[in-house]
């Protein structure tokens, strides 16, 4: 019985690890527009943040 709730544990941290990869995924897609903004900004010497 220990070995199985340990098994169980370990498959739950698992899930919530890829729940938490697949959050911050979604975050970073939706980063990725405002990054490219900066880049622009970056890149473009007239404008001066």
């Amino acid at each position: 019985m220990h070995k199985s709730a340990t098994a169980f544990l370990t498959s739950f941290d698992l899930m919530r690890n890829t729940e938490l990869l697949t959050k911050k995924r979604r975050a970073s897609q939706k980063n990725c527009k405002l990054q490219k903004l900066f880049h622009f900004y970056c890149k473009s010497p007239e404008i001066t943040l």
